[in-house]
């Protein structure tokens, strides 16, 4: 089967799979994950989210074993390269990475490199983006992510980056602003 017949089959396969609810074999769903068609993988990432879904995945799969899929299907994503009915916009690709990466920043039993190598994802689709995009990435991810002031800490070395300085400013007080309108309407209630 050729490369474009079997991406088509992919995605075929896996939006099969919504109206399914018989244990689903994690082989299928790596074999899965190696695609290369934006639009399966978007319909991967909505099956993934979908704890229904998921949950079928026998034996479940290890955080390892999506890590590197979600990573780069987010980077791809964000620099909003792809059209189609699956792929999530730059927006919801931002917010969904920034959603991730606190969700894994916060569990303990994730290896500190998975924040490591996101952050450095992040930095790669930042540099990469057109200015719209990058505007985007700021507004839909870093300030998302910079209302931890852990994680904000954690970004600190983005000052330092001539290309990556003014994005990490704009964001942290773009964070801090809406922080503070929060803390008014708690102590107002």
């Amino acid at each position: 089967m050729s490369s474009s017949n079997r991406r088509g089959a992919d995605l075929e396969e896996i939006t099969a799979e919504f109206d399914r609810i018989v244990p689903l074999d994690s082989s299928t769903v790596r074999r899965w994950m190696m695609t290369d068609d934006e639009e399966a993988a978007g319909a991967l990432m909505a099956l993934l989210a979908d704890p229904k879904h998921d949950s079928r995945i026998q034996p479940p799969l290890r955080p390892e074993e999506y890590f590197e899929f979600a990573r780069r299907y987010y980077e791809r994503s964000m620099l909003g390269n792809s059209e189609g009915e699956w792929v999530d916009s730059a927006t919801d690709a931002a917010y969904d990475f920034a959603r991730w990466f606190k969700r894994l920043w916060g569990d303990p039993n994730i290896p500190k490199s998975a924040g490591y190598n996101l952050k450095k994802s992040l930095e790669r689709t930042y540099l990469a983006a057109p200015k719209p995009i990058r505007k985007n990435i700021i507004n839909s991810a870093l300030e998302q992510l910079f209302y931890d002031p852990e994680i904000l800490n954690y970004f600190a070395d983005w000052k330092e980056n001539p290309l990556l300085q003014s994005a990490y400013e704009e964001a942290r007080e773009s964070a801090m602003a809406r922080n503070r309108i929060r803390q008014k309407g708690e102590a107002s209630d």
